[in-house]
């Protein structure tokens, strides 16, 4: 059962072969053009902050006996930091919210 103002597969499906090829056409030239806007990765990143917030994952783990409870998230964050810079946050907010 679906939720109100959702449709089935197989309703997208049947909307999708109704539109005109140059709408599909559109939509792929919008899909190829924002997978050309994704973030690049750094050439060489500073690794020192990510291993330390490894450091101190490892240490709560030590001291607990037990992962804190939002470390994936930090881990998560600190990686996206890292590897593609700070400004990543703007590219992934947009891209998630569309």
């Amino acid at each position: 059962m679906s939720k109100k103002g959702e449709i089935s597969y197989a309703q997208a499906i049947a909307w999708l072969e109704a539109q005109p090829p140059e709408f599909i056409d559109n939509l792929f030239e919008e899909l190829t053009e924002k997978k050309k806007q994704r973030p690049q990765l750094i050439d060489n990143p500073d690794l020192v902050p990510l291993i330390r917030l490894l450091e101190s994952g490892v240490e709560h783990i030590v001291e607990n006996g037990r992962e804190s409870k939002d470390f994936e998230h930090y881990v998560f964050e600190e990686c996206m930091n890292t590897f593609y810079g700070t400004d990543v946050w703007d590219w992934y907010n947009k891209a998630v919210d569309e």
